[in-house]
């Protein structure tokens, strides 16, 4: 079964999603969790990370890239120098390191700034968005007695209409998405008042959040979702555990037809 979470900012997706994952463990099935905004999937920064020559690959493995860049190429330039010239002496050596590391630091500050314009981005993001809908997220529901996605196909469309305004063509791309990636068993809308989402927004101190324009763009873009009858509306201003129990309440009943 899948179950996609989709609606406004500061609604508690997450903190419902997880109470969700905890029932369906406590009913005994298997859940996964399914976290995916275009373009921003582990597969796709892990490509970027190796574009970019490993600069960004993970917390873990920065240390060893950059030992492996700054210390093993150098000391093999400085290896094969020695054997090339025979009477190398140390303060030769130690400037062969020098400068080979200096190439090295130039190469990885390079790739580390390497930014896609934004038409490759575009294209780069669909791309993922089919991959990790059309084909993870078919694995893993093949794999899982349920997979909760943590948003779905409305809210990519509306990521990407306000990231990239001024890019027209894209409408146009999300058709073919749309029939390439499963339908969800239970698609799910939370929602809050418009005054609670900024109040709680302001509250989190986010970043980078949207302006209050494109707050409340993205807002009345979620109330035309609420009223398509595709999703089933879950209104998330009560308690965690009421709103949990409504969840739940919509699940059955969606999933007894």
């Amino acid at each position: 079964m899948i179950i996609a979470f989709s609606g406004v900012d500061c609604a508690g997706k997450s903190t419902h999603i997880r109470c969700l994952e905890e029932y369906f463990v406590s009913q005994g099935k298997t859940c996964k969790i399914l976290w995916y905004r275009p373009g921003y999937s582990k597969e796709l920064q892990l490509c970027k990370a190796w574009v970019r020559g490993g600069y960004r690959i993970c917390k873990r493995g920065i240390g060893a890239a950059k030992r492996l860049l700054s210390k093993a190429l150098p000391n093999r330039a400085c290896a094969v120098a020695a054997d090339l010239q025979g009477n190398i002496d140390e303060a030769q050596a130690s400037r062969v390191v020098e400068a080979q590391t200096s190439r090295v630091s130039d190469v990885q500050d390079a790739a580390g700034t390497l930014k896609l314009p934004p038409p490759l981005w575009l294209v780069t993001a669909f791309i993922d968005t089919v991959l990790q809908w059309g084909v993870v997220l078919r694995a893993q529901a093949s794999r899982y007695d349920v997979v909760i996605c943590d948003r779905y196909f409305e809210d990519a469309k509306l990521d990407i209409a306000f990231k990239y305004p001024q890019y027209v063509f894209a409408e146009s791309l999300f058709e073919p998405i749309r029939r390439a990636i499963p339908r969800p068993d239970v698609a799910l809308l939370l929602m809050l008042p418009f005054e609670t989402v900024c109040e709680r927004s302001d509250a989190k101190n986010e970043p980078f959040p949207d302006s209050p324009k494109v707050r409340a763009l993205r807002y009345r873009a979620y109330e035309f979702l609420a009223d398509d009858g595709v999703y089933r509306v879950i209104d998330s201003t009560g308690s965690i555990e009421e709103t949990h129990r409504r969840i739940i309440a919509a699940i059955e009943e969606a999933t007894a037809k």
